[in-house]
């Protein structure tokens, strides 16, 4: 079964998680795979 909406939906929200991430300093990226 497709659900169009809920796609969309967390297709955008994945999107917006990837910007954040750019966003952040190498630093920050760092800390980021050490949690990881």
């Amino acid at each position: 079964m497709h659900w169009p909406r809920i796609h969309s939906r967390s297709t955008k929200i994945i999107a917006n998680s990837t910007k954040v991430r750019n966003a952040l300093p190498t630093n920050d990226s760092k800390a980021t795979k050490r949690l990881a």
